[in-house]
């Protein structure tokens, strides 16, 4: 009968090679301004194309000089896309400077660009309606500004309202600036790095150049500022004091070039697993666990394991290791309500879920494996004692066979003795020294051990052996493969990801970083996972969730833009409803599980304790009162008889407190349950019954959420709306999106744990 075919996973495709760069810049040049910023932009751009064509694979550029890491891109060509304001001045000129950015391999002819090498890009980010921001464009640039909208990828259309009446009025000029300042957001949310074209000594606007560069690098993005009077250009790392980054002398163009290649390296292949000479043992060691990571993400399709469905689908095949989680565990303990799945949006649904798959499989392994050997520990325990008992037991059943031999001409039972003695003497016999002759027959044949011993001996010894084996076996695969830190990255990436669901709804494609776990040098390594994470947000092209509308004018014929326009409203509500909402219930049914799991270790730890505790008083109390004779023959016998089952249990039950003491200490379930009620209470507030599985929301980000669409609402009812609510939306999913990237980011510490050998 032929082999069924193994049912594969669909592993996604690789990310391709992207880098994003923010434009920000003056209206108003002088020819002189407008010279210098061009050759000064040809320059970063020339820099910045060249250094990402020569990361990726099967680009003809520094060919073999690729970081390891590169082979997870994409053969592709790379992507350089710049995003601008569509204004007049430096937009436009750097929308131009985009069309001359040449690179040009080594060994072509006659210094030939080669356009397969870099593929260049156009977006726009404009705060108002287009048609209104148009209008307020001077008329002698609006053709220009219809072919460079014609030719952009795509087009974020904020929600702000344009109004500039003679005379201005507050309510207008508030607008405007909101709008502005809600552009100069979004603009760095899909960047990179930003490129700012200004003069410093100049006073800053709303939204405007100035305010950008201080926002972007408070975002933690790098700026490279041009100087429009001077064209002195500084590169400035993202944290940095603007002030004082510009009271330094600008380097020179090699200088400049140099550094940038840095941040293109660092920002698009993370120096942690490939870039960067690798020295020691344990740096070695993370790289070739963050390249391991990425193969079985992208190169691995029977990884998990499937079966076929009863529908016909495949789906992922649970092991035995994770069913001993899962059934007693999850099944046994589990409370509250199960909250409902994310919205999920095309781009990044295939990347989480196959984050997800491996995230439960490798978890499931890891907590199996500790499961079954602290299990497998004790009746490795039970079955040692067991085999001393019944040595104990035969060895003092050949005892009293020999004494039977030995005293058969005397009475047979103490009762008969005490009757042939007068009435003088003690009723407890006294046994003389008997010396036994070696010709007695009686000797060999009752003191040989019973047939039964040895076989019941080799068997449980065979049953020891083996269950030592699966305790090492687990334990060594679990150090080796490293099931706990693998399940522990790919949930950070998935839950990475899970904000990629809502953020690009407002308009951010760029979520807030992550930090880095600080005062412990025990901690897993997730380089690999924010690589990966940043890949993907990088590659997921902001057009996909665009829609194609066509664009007319009275001076233009019809041409299709696509255009993104964020709802703020049904934004928030998503944030509410379905983020805030659902993973409070997540978190307080996991604060419940962990609860009701740590209060049975408790009990039950007690209750062996105290179990433990109660045999050896009782131990001590039947030998005490032995020595004492103060127990009739008939009880003794019967004590006798229990005796060696006391014994069984006074060895197994510290091994059974020892496991679920450890078990109690492996799944860190009273941490785990206070986390859970922690970030629920940040979510949705406190509860009032934290014992109730399903507690009204009341404060938190829920709150926060209920009462910005409240507020917005009402704002749109009325003559005085300000608008531009996708900045305020915006602000607020990044609050959110930040509470989990502070979550996830303490896993390394809190889940750095290892399968214990017992």
């Amino acid at each position: 009968m032929p082999n069924k075919p193994m049912l594969l996973n669909t592993c996604p495709d690789r990310p391709r090679a992207v880098f994003r760069i923010g434009f920000a810049g003056r209206k108003d040049l002088s020819p002189d301004a407008e010279r210098n910023l061009r050759r000064q932009l040809l320059l970063v751009l020339n820099t910045i194309g060249r250094r990402l064509a020569a990361i990726t694979p099967a680009v003809p550029i520094d060919v073999g000089t690729e970081p390891k890491v590169a082979q997870f891109f994409a053969h592709q060509c790379p992507l350089l896309r710049l995003i601008t304001g569509l204004c007049e001045g430096a937009d436009l000129i750097a929308a131009q400077v985009l069309d001359e950015v040449r690179i040009v391999p080594p060994d072509s002819a006659e210094g030939q660009s080669c356009p397969t090498c870099l593929e260049k890009e156009l977006a726009a980010i404009v705060p108002f309606a287009l048609k209104d921001y148009r209008h307020g464009r001077p008329a002698e640039f609006r053709g220009e500004f219809d072919r460079q909208l014609a030719r952009c990828a795509y087009v974020v259309e904020l929600d702000g309202k344009y109004e500039k009446p003679i005379p201005d009025t507050p309510l207008a000029k508030r607008r405007r600036n909101k709008g502005y300042r809600a552009q100069s957001a979004v603009l760095i949310r899909q960047a990179d790095l930003i490129v700012a074209a200004l003069d410093p000594e100049d006073p800053g606007k709303a939204g405007g150049t100035m305010e950008t560069v201080r926002a972007a690098l408070a975002f933690d993005l790098p700026v490279v500022l041009i100087h429009t009077g001077t064209s002195a250009t500084w590169l400035i790392p993202p944290g940095e004091d603007l002030m004082a980054a510009l009271a330094d002398d600008p380097k020179g163009e090699e200088h400049l070039r140099t550094a940038l290649a840095q941040v293109v390296s660092k920002i698009v292949a993370n120096p942690d697993i490939g870039i960067q000479e690798v020295s020691s043992p344990e740096k070695k060691g993370e790289e070739a666990y963050g390249l391991r990571l990425l193969d079985l993400y992208f190169d691995r399709p029977t990884e998990p394991p499937l079966k076929s469905g009863g529908d016909g689908k495949a789906i992922r095949r649970v092991s035995c290791r994770e069913k001993f989680w899962t059934e007693w565990i999850d099944g046994r303990f589990s409370r509250g309500v199960k909250p409902k799945s994310d919205m999920t949006l095309a781009g990044y649904a295939t990347f989480r879920t196959r984050a997800t798959n491996l995230n439960y499989h490798f978890s499931g392994l890891y907590r199996g494996a500790f499961l079954a050997n602290y299990v497998l520990a004790v009746a490795a325990v039970a079955l040692a004692t067991t085999s001393l008992l019944l040595i104990g037991i035969a060895h003092t059943n050949r005892l009293s066979d020999s004494a039977a031999v030995y005293e058969s001409p005397r009475p047979a039972t103490a009762v008969a003795i005490a009757a042939s003695r007068p009435a003088t003497t003690p009723t407890r016999p006294a046994i003389a020294p008997t010396t036994v002759p070696q010709s007695n027959p009686g000797l060999s044949s009752s003191t040989t051990a019973p047939a039964w011993l040895y076989p019941t001996l080799f068997a449980l010894g065979v049953l020891k052996l083996s269950i030592l084996v699966i305790i090492w076996k687990n334990t060594e695969q679990a150090k080796h493969k490293r099931w706990n830190d693998v399940a522990v990255d790919y949930r950070y990436l998935a839950e990475r990801l899970r904000s990629m669901f809502y953020l690009p709804r407002i308009g951010s494609f760029q979520p807030p970083a992550a930090g880095s776990p600080q005062y412990t040098d025990r901690a897993i390594h997730q380089s690999a996972a924010d690589w990966l994470f940043d890949a993907i947000t990088r590659s997921v092209s902001p057009a996909d969730l665009a829609t194609i509308e066509s664009f007319r004018t009275e001076e233009v014929a019809e041409f299709p833009v696509k255009l993104i326009r964020p709802k703020a409203a049904e934004a928030v509500a998503a944030l509410r409803d379905r983020w805030a909402a659902e993973q409070a219930k997540y978190h307080h049914r996991n604060a419940l599980t962990m609860g009701s799991f740590y209060n049975f270790t408790v009990r039950w730890g007690g209750l062996l304790n105290v179990s433990v505790i109660g045999i050896v008083v009782l131990d001590l109390l039947i030998l005490i009162l032995s020595m004492l004779d103060l127990l009739p023959a008939t009880i003794l016998e019967d004590i006798h008889s229990v005796a060696p089952w006391l014994i069984l249990l006074t060895a197994i039950l510290p091994a059974a407190v020892a496991a679920v003491n450890g078990l109690r200490f492996q799944t860190e379930c009273l941490r785990l349950a206070q986390r859970s009620a922690i970030v629920r209470t940040i979510l949705g507030g406190e509860p009032d019954e934290p014992s109730s599985d399903d507690p009204p929301l009341t404060g938190g980000r829920w709150k926060e959420a209920d009462d910005l669409a409240q507020k917005i609402e009402c704002a749109k009812k009325s003559a005085d709306d300000v608008a531009a609510w996708s900045l305020d939306v915006l602000l607020l999913a990044e609050r959110i999106a930040d509470d989990f990237v502070r979550e996830v980011a303490e896993w390394s510490v809190l889940y750095a744990k290892e399968v214990p050998e017992t």
